[in-house]
């Protein structure tokens, strides 16, 4: 570890937000089976990696329960600060959860400033001058370090360091041979010790591929190191503190080799931009690694959805609903959620009516607003020309700011839609508003006018300058979705009353251009471009689910393709199309310079349904609804789909059971010949604390409502309604739910208690699948013969291999071999090592807690 460390935890730096990490009790280790064999395994590696795991874990091996967690009493080691680096934290766990790695030492990234002089023992403080805080400073030979920092330094700080008097002890010596200081920003710095040479040397093509090209394999008898190191984003500039930079004369002037403040604060922000690419480095080789050394489980474990709060209802159905997330380079800290049209009586009427109002509701400091608010655009309307910026993707507000480009659109300032019901909407980062299009007032009344909103001035503008050689027809019921890129929008399917349900595809790009116009000449124009895609759906379809997944891939499910299925509890129908699920990926156009010729590629991507087990699913209730919602979570690979209304596919079958929620995992594609597999993983339902577990939700009503993201774990349940004839309508209530993916076991002890009195049995109406303890456990095993088993088992005892917690089981193996699965904590090239002439293989099994685990449990509770 690095020689010195400041850091503060209780501060929040400006480290750019990125999409969450997997949980690492997730992911396995994949690794090819030639590579796998214990003789190409270093013997000293063992023990290495078993003194980081007790360095860092506290214990050997850790769990990834314990990986993710952070206690106080564990992730120690032999630095000053006595902790790693907490913005490379989570790589370094990623890597020690791999059998075949384990750290060695590491830094995130630091700013600094040196004192080559003499030596110096003082303390530094930072931040909120807490001295636990702070970390004695000194180097090796002879200087010392003046300020260190693992986060974005305040410019003021440098200014005040190179500023103050008598900092060095400099009335001994003189003044001409002192050496100026050093402020310095030193890149990430990682070294991994590897299994083997190949293990090695496939780390270190991760690190080249991911932009560390000053990697390097360090190779001796007994280790192999992997030195993970780029100097592209290092800096240092020599500067002169206030006692080292007295006036000096030169010819008639008298000068100072102090550098001026405006120059210190320059450098810091310089310093602080390096600091911000280099954690992206950071998170691009973390991806790389995640990718290519771990596998996901083929069944992921249970997950728990709990309801965190129920924010005010919106009291509509058919609107459309965007949010808005935390973004460090827009200044923006808190989540706002925007709505515009539907049906209903809204959050402030009691009379129900198609609304044309728009409304927000804002997540500040972890509490949301008590209401919602209505927003007041303008008292009329006015043409004009409206000054845009787009932004190009970045991490660095900085570079967003200098890479932006200016230029007017025609718009109309409005002061609400007029077609309210069913339309839809998408949030385009680039231009930092959001796109509302298509809708309706009537029946017979569909729209095609596009809006935006400026969430900035809280403004609704009409567009007037949209162009197409063809452009869409009106329609309501459709999906309107911003690509990853964020300048292009596909806007797909719908229903209009003239022409019924369509299959069409369309993008919509933001285009600029010059202009001769003396106003718009200096900054140019932009204008839409509606361009319609020779690739259709497999059917028509109107109130779909869409979601978009990695790799600009757009997931559609379930929706009419009928008006005939309107009335699915009276009626069967039997013209439902088969293809319920569909995908498609939009590529990149192959005219960049010319977004009007048609040229953006548009493929089908085939779908791939699986069950809980992993068997093929084509019978999944997923796509058999319609006025659902759905959204991907957890860096796009969990699917969370919500609500809707049930279709009989099949008239001859029984009803199908309705499930207000399903949850379903979506593989990451290594190739673009692959399917697209989706499996159903199962769930439990944690309701709120509030009042002793009294819970009050219902999710029936969820129906043509919003399932809204508001972090990579959370989503928001907005909107949502059916008429009843007889007693009126019934609106839906707000759900705030997250998903919890902990490997947090007794978390699920207290679920049951909270379905008693009555409770359990509304869960089982609105089947909601009931959480219960878990009575087994996923763990490492070694099979072994029946006749062996008690001896390998003293024998793993002995060695403090065994994990005691679980029992060990009868299995039957491929080859209809019977043995004995006994439960390991140690990684299982070092069990094959030591007991090789016993073991018939190794994998990973479901068993039960052991008598004692379960006691213990009760003891707990």
């Amino acid at each position: 570890m690095d020689p010195i460390k400041v850091h503060s935890d209780s501060e929040t730096d400006c480290r750019p937000i990125s999409h969450g990490h997997l949980p690492l009790h997730w992911l396995q280790a994949s690794l090819p089976q030639e590579h796998s064999n214990c003789n190409n395994i270093l013997p000293s590696f063992a023990d290495l990696q078993r003194k980081t795991w007790e360095t860092l874990y506290g214990l050997s091996p850790p769990t990834a329960k314990t990986v993710g967690s952070n206690p106080s009493c564990i992730r120690r080691d032999k630095s000053p600060k006595g902790s790693v680096d907490a913005p490379i934290q989570h790589l370094v766990d990623l890597i020690n959860h791999h059998s075949h790695y384990c750290t060695l030492s590491s830094c995130s990234g630091r700013l600094s400033l040196f004192d080559p002089n003499g030596s110096n023992v003082e303390r530094v403080e930072m931040g909120d001058g807490d001295p636990s805080l702070s970390t004695s400073i000194g180097g090796k030979g002879r200087g010392g370090w003046v300020l260190v920092s693992h986060k974005s330094l305040s410019p003021q700080a440098l200014v005040d360091a190179l500023f103050q008097e008598n900092v060095t002890n400099v009335q001994s010596l003189h003044r001409t041979s002192l050496q100026p200081w050093t402020f310095k920003f030193e890149p990430m710095l990682l070294h991994v010790a590897a299994a083997s040479l190949h293990h090695g040397q496939q780390m270190l093509r991760l690190a080249l591929d991911s932009g560390f090209r000053e990697s390097g394999l360090v190779v001796t008898n007994t280790r192999v190191t992997v030195a993970i190191r780029s100097h592209s984003l290092a800096l240092a500039v020599p500067l002169y503190p206030s006692s080292l930079s007295e006036p000096f004369t030169t010819g008639s002037q008298i000068s100072s080799l102090q550098a001026p403040p405006a120059f210190l604060r320059a450098l810091v922000q310089e310093g602080n931009q390096r600091l911000s690419s280099n954690w992206n480095l950071m998170e691009r080789l973390y991806s790389v690694i995640e990718y290519n050394l771990f596998r996901i489980q083929m069944l992921p474990p249970p997950i728990r959805i709990r309801q965190l709060q129920s924010p005010a209802s919106l009291n509509l159905w058919n609107a459309t609903v965007v949010s808005k997330k935390p973004s460090c380079i827009q200044d923006q800290t808190n989540v706002e959620v925007w709505t515009a049209g539907g049906y209903g009586c809204g959050p402030i009427s009691t009379t129900p009516r198609r609304s044309s109002k728009m409304y927000k509701l804002t997540l500040s400091s972890s509490s949301w607003s008590d209401q919602w608010s209505q927003i007041r655009t303008c008292d009329e309307s006015s043409s004009t020309n409206k000054l845009f910026k787009i932004f190009m993707p970045s991490h660095s507000k900085e570079r967003r700011e200098s890479t932006a480009v200016e230029g007017y659109l025609r718009v109309e300032s409005v002061l609400e839609p007029t077609e309210s019901q069913s339309m839809a909407s998408c949030y385009v980062q680039s231009i930092d508003c959001i796109l509302l299009w298509g809708g309706r007032s009537g029946p017979t009344k569909p729209s095609d006018t596009l809006y935006l909103f400026d969430t900035q001035k809280e403004r609704l503008l009409k567009v007037c300058d949209v162009r197409g050689q063809e452009l869409p027809r009106p329609r309501w019921g459709h999906a309107l979705v911003a690509l990853n890129c964020s300048k292009r929008v596909v806007m797909l399917g719908g229903c209009n009353g003239t022409y019924g349900p369509m299959d069409d595809i369309f993008v919509l790009h933001i285009c600029h251009e010059s202009s001769n116009d003396e106003v718009l000449k200096k900054s140019g124009s932009f204008y839409f471009h509606w361009e319609k895609l020779s690739t259709v759906l497999p059917s028509p379809r109107f109130h779909f689910g869409t979601s978009l997944l990695q790799d600009d891939v757009l997931l559609v499910v379930g929706g009419l393709d009928s008006a005939n299925q309107l009335l699915p509890t009276m009626f069967h129908s039997q013209s439902c199309s088969t293809a319920r699920v569909f995908a498609f990926t939009i590529g990149n156009l192959r005219y960049a310079d010319d977004p009007t010729i048609p040229n953006t590629e548009c493929n089908i991507v085939s779908t791939m349904l699986l069950d809980e087990n992993g068997q093929d699913s084509t019978n999944d209730n997923l796509g058999f609804r319609f006025g659902l919602s759905c959204c991907t979570l957890l860096k796009k690979h969990l699917l969370l789909t919500t609500g809707g209304v049930p279709i009989f596919h099949d008239p001859l079958a029984a009803s199908p059971s309705h499930e207000p929620i399903l949850v379903h995992w979506v593989y990451h594609r290594p190739s673009s010949n692959l399917p697209l597999r989706i499996q159903r993983i199962p769930w439990a339902f944690f309701p709120s604390m509030v009042n002793q577990g009294r819970v009050s939700h219902d999710f029936g009503s969820v129906v043509h409502h919003n399932c809204v993201p508001v972090s990579d774990d959370s989503v928001l349940l907005v909107g949502g309604g059916v008429q009843s004839f007889s007693f009126g309508e019934e609106f839906a209530s707000s759900y705030l739910l997250q998903i919890d993916i902990s490997d947090d076991k007794q978390a699920s002890d207290w679920g049951p208690t909270l379905l008693a009195e009555g409770i359990q049995e509304s869960f089982e109406n609105a089947g909601i699948t009931q959480a219960r303890p878990m009575d087994s456990e996923t763990a490492m095993v070694i099979y072994v013969e029946p006749k062996n088993a008690k001896h390998v088992k003293t024998l793993l005892l002995k060695q403090g291999w065994l994990d005691k917690r679980l029992r060990m089981t009868k299995c039957i193996l491929e080859d209809d071999v019977t043995c004995i699965a006994l439960p390991i904590t140690v990684s299982h090239f070092l069990v094959k090592e030591r007991f090789r002439e016993w073991i018939l293989g190794e994998g990973e099994e479901d068993l039960h807690y052991s008598t004692a685990q379960y006691a213990r449990k009760g003891r707990s509770k």
